[in-house]
């Protein structure tokens, strides 16, 4: 574990990133757009190692999980969530289907 925590910070986003998963798999939008308005303001506001546990824990998760298609939780992502997981598509070669910049 690095010395600063960012690794059972990281541990911790993915459990929240299960977490929604679950939910939406169950129809259980309770407080999703809440949740991605924070996810937004993070990426935007905070600093390198919290924009960085945001992205690896949380949308990374998100992306290359293959229980729940991007049609379901991509269109709720803000332009910040969504430059990062577009250019990790880039990266890889894929598109997450439901990100807007694909749908414009």
């Amino acid at each position: 574990m690095s010395e600063d925590g960012s690794i059972l910070y990281i541990i911790l986003i993915g459990s929240l990133s299960a977490l929604v998963l679950e939910r939406f798999t169950e129809g259980n939008y309770d407080n999703s757009d809440e949740l991605f308005v924070s996810v937004e303001v993070l990426l935007e506001n905070g600093d390198a190692q919290v924009r960085d546990i945001i992205a690896t824990g949380f949308l990374e998760n998100m992306q290359n999980q293959t229980e729940l298609p991007g049609k379901y939780w991509a269109p709720l992502l803000g332009r910040h969530a969504t430059e990062f997981c577009r250019g990790m598509d880039e990266f890889h070669g894929v598109k997450t289907e439901g990100l807007r910049c694909y749908n414009a």
